[in-house]
C-alpha cells in the first residue's frame, strides 16, 4: 500500500511546533466539505471470516490479511485477489498472527511464535510468487525485564528497523537494523509526557523522523533521533476539534444504521474523539491523509496530515479494525474487520 507497503508516507512535521503542548488541529468547525464514501464488500460472511487484522498489499492485486476464527479455532495468514467479485480465500500460513508489513519483499508480522506460542515479532524473509517462506523470529517473550503481552501492530523502516506496539503491555518496542531490541516507550516511565493506555496502530512519516501511535481515542506522535529512539516523549495529535454531536452524527449517519453497536454512539468533544471512537489500525496515502479504522463503527476516517481537516469518511457494512491501500496501481482502500472485507477506489 502507499503507506504500509510502498511506504510513500508523507512527512507530517508541520503538525506541531514543539513537544509538551497540545497540538490544536484546526479546520473542524464544519463537516460540509468532508467526502462521505461507501466501500463495497468483497466478502461478507460470518461463516468464513472471524477476527480480521493486518492487511497489507501483496504482489499485484493480492491482499494479505490475518484471520482468527473463534468457531473453527483456525488462525493464520490468508490472501485474496481484490479485483475478483467473489474472491477465493487462499491460506498462506497457519498461526496466530496480528498485523503485517511488507518491506523489501519480506513480510514482517506481530503475533505468536507458531512453534511455542510466545508473543513475538518476526519476518518471512522470502515472499516470492505470493508464498511465505523462511520464517525468522526477531524478538519473543520479553525484552529485558519487560514481558511482551500482546504484540499488536508494526512498521518497518527502509533499512529494516522495526517499531511495534505491545498493546496489553502498554509499551512501544524497537528493533534496530542490527537486531537489537529495546523498549522505546512505556506507560510507567515518568519521563514520558503522556501515558499509554492502549497502544495499538503505528505508522511513520515518509522521512521516518516521526512516529504516530493510536491510543484509544487519541493519536500520539513523537519525533525520533537518528538512533531510532524518541527525542523527548509522546504528545497528542487532536483530530476533530470543534465538532458537535449533531454535526458528527449527521456526517456519519450513525444513528440510522442497524449495524452500529452501542459503543459507537460517539461524538467529538473537547477537541478530540470521545473514548467511544477507538481508532485501531492506521495508514497514510501519498497526499498525507491519515486514515484510521474506527473500531466497531463500520467506518474509516481520513484526516489531512498538514491541516488536520476531516477529508473523508469511508463507510462499510461491517466493523473496521484496520485498513491499507493496495492494488496494482495503489489506488484501492481495503478495510478489514468484523465479518467482512471491503474495498473502494480512492483518488
Amino acid at each position: 500500500m502507499i503507506s504500509r507497503n510502498h511506504f510513500c508516507k508523507i512527512s507530517l512535521l508541520s503538525l506541531a511546533s514543539a513537544h509538551g503542548n497540545w497540538l490544536n488541529v484546526k479546520g473542524y468547525s464544519s463537516l460540509n466539505s468532508a467526502e462521505v464514501l461507501h466501500a463495497k464488500p468483497l466478502i461478507l460472511d460470518k461463516q468464513k471470516l472471524g477476527f480480521l487484522e493486518g492487511p497489507v498489499k501483496g504482489h499485484g492485486n493480492q491482499l494479505l490479511f490475518t484471520h482468527r476464527h473463534k468457531e473453527t479455532k483456525w488462525s493464520g495468514i490468508n490472501s485474496i485477489d481484490i479485483t475478483k467479485k467473489s474472491p477465493h480465500i487462499q491460506t498462506e500460513y497457519s498461526g496466530s498472527f496480528g498485523s503485517l508489513f511488507l518491506r523489501n519483499n519480506k513480510v514482517y508480522f506481530t503475533g505468536q511464535n507458531p512453534e511455542n506460542g510466545h508473543e513475538t515479532v518476526g519476518c518471512f524473509n522470502s515472499f516470492k510468487n505470493g508464498k511465505l517462506n523462511d520464517l525468522e523470529i526477531k524478538v519473543e517473550n520479553n525484552i529485558g525485564d519487560h514481558i511482551l503481552l500482546n504484540t499488536n501492530d508494526l512498521v518497518v523502516t527502509k533499512d529494516e528497523a522495526i517499531y511495534f506496539t505491545d498493546k496489553k503491555g502498554k509499551a512501544v518496542g524497537y528493533i534496530s537494523k542490527e537486531g537489537k531490541a529495546s523498549i522505546l516507550y512505556k506507560s510507567n516511565n515518568s519521563k514520558n509526557l503522556k501515558g499509554l493506555d492502549n497502544p495499538n496502530g503505528i505508522i511513520l512519516s515518509s522521512d521516518e523522523k516521526r512516529v504516530f501511535i493510536t491510543d484509544n481515542s487519541n493519536i500520539l506522535f513523537g519525533d525520533l533521533k537518528h538512533s531510532g529512539s524518541l527525542k523527548q516523549g509522546l504528545d497528542h495529535l487532536l483530530p476533530g476539534e470543534g465538532l458537535t454531536e449533531k454535526e458528527y452524527h449527521s456526517a456519519l449517519d450513525l444513528s440510522s444504521k442497524k449495524i452500529m453497536r452501542k459503543n459507537i454512539e460517539h461524538t467529538i468533544v473537547s477537541g478530540r474523539f470521545s473514548s467511544n471512537l477507538r481508532i485501531d489500525g492506521m495508514t497514510i496515502d501519498h497526499e498525507g491523509t491519515i486514515y484510521g479504522a474506527a473500531l466497531g463503527s463500520g467506518c474509516v476516517v481520513g484526516f489531512d496530515g498538514t491541516t488536520g481537516q476531516l477529508k473523508r469518511v469511508i463507510k462499510c457494512q461491517h466493523g473496521a479494525t484496520n485498513c491499507t491501500i493496495a492494488g496494482e496501481n495503489n489506488d484501492t482502500m481495503c478495510i478489514v474487520g468484523g465479518n467482512g472485507i471491503s474495498t473502494i477506489k480512492i483518488s
